[in-house]
């Protein structure tokens, strides 16, 4: 009998139980996910890319099923206000990747494969209509209309009613999301270890084994970091490149209760010192300020917050604040680990 290649998980936020999920669901090898109830998670990044729909898919997740699990909404872009000029509006939409040759050349992959080197429709219509953003927005795709109308990506017979290519996301509570696809895995596929991890053991092919509080030794033959900024695993062989021209290094955030705004769209919106995010759940609006401490303290960064919500009507209510070196590890993968999650980029 062949004996099965072991993969060991290591952190137990979204980006763990995503990639223990798809592996479940796709591969044929012995699954470890080790995580701590002691470490506080972060449990923020409620807004995805349209990958996430591949993800529950190949778990076999229906829509309907895990999105009233997590307080999920849809969303078709990013819309940014105030950023260029005080009173500018951009939408980033999941259309705006899309190859301009398939304009004028349509391919059933819309080009993805044979003109993914080339320019993008933004590019394109940018240059074609004097870098016009409004024009470009309500013609390149049909996203715009959408939000405007406040339209669903499924018709009432359950029909996609835009492409899958490159689709649509969601925005998601981030904590009952890793919840639901826990719920949704066949329990035999993996063994769940709560428990802290004291050392991290090395070899000539990366890690050997890691060494649990109780004194247990958990080898694999692969091991993936989704232990978010402590990086506990890929630390050990990848050096963190810092963006210093992205200036932002500070965080704070929380939620507006007791809301029911269903805008299918993460807002952005400009301050002094960095930005403001809005993203609409079900039940409240999860909300945040990036900015940068050298120009802003904390105590200055709440008052933004807050000032910025009450004149909307609401009540901001704080969670929680951090402090980030945004960049990415040198290394996504190396000798036999691989990081996913925070811990590989931010």
């Amino acid at each position: 009998m062949t004996k099965k290649n072991r993969v060991c998980i290591v952190g137990g936020g979204t980006a763990g139980w995503v990639t223990l999920s798809y592996l479940a669901a796709t591969t044929n090898v012995e699954l470890c996910i080790i995580h701590t109830d002691k470490i506080e998670k972060i449990n923020v990044g409620e807004s995805t890319a349209p990958t996430i729909k591949h993800v529950t898919d190949t778990i076999g997740i229906p829509d309907d099923v895990w999105m009233k699990s997590c307080n999920a909404t849809f969303k078709y872009g990013v819309e940014f206000t105030n950023f260029a000029s005080v009173g500018s509006e951009w939408l980033h939409s999941f259309d705006d990747l899309i190859p301009h040759n398939c304009f004028h050349t349509p391919l059933c992959d819309n080009g993805k494969v044979s003109y993914k080197k080339d320019m993008s429709s933004v590019d394109y219509y940018l240059n074609l209509y004097n870098s016009n953003p409004e024009r470009f927005n309500r013609y390149h795709g049909p996203l715009t209309y959408m939000l405007e109308n406040n339209i669903s990506p499924f018709d009432q017979n359950n029909s996609n009613n835009i492409s899958k290519f490159p689709g649509f996301a969601y925005h998601i509570n981030t904590y009952k999301f890793g919840q639901s696809l826990k719920k949704f895995t066949d329990a035999k596929k993996y063994r769940e270890i709560n428990e802290e991890i004291v050392d991290v053991c090395l070899n000539e092919k990366g890690i050997s084994h890691v060494i649990l509080e109780s004194g247990e030794k958990i080898y694999a033959d692969i091991f993936f970091d989704c232990t978010g900024f402590s990086r506990l695993l890929i630390k050990n062989f990848s050096d963190w490149k810092c963006y210093n021209e992205l200036s932002n290094n500070s965080a704070i955030w929380g939620y507006i209760p007791d809301t029911y705004s269903y805008r299918p769209v993460t807002g952005a919106h400009a301050q002094e010192c960095g930005w403001i995010w809005e993203i609409p759940t079900y039940g409240q609006i999860g909300t945040g300020y990036v900015y940068c401490d050298r120009y802003c303290d904390e105590e200055r960064a709440i008052k933004t917050i807050t000032d910025y919500w009450s004149k909307r009507g609401h009540e901001f209510k704080y969670l929680k604040s951090a402090k980030f070196s945004a960049g990415r590890n040198k290394h996504t993968s190396i000798n036999n680990v691989i990081c996913n999650g925070l811990s590989q980029s931010f």
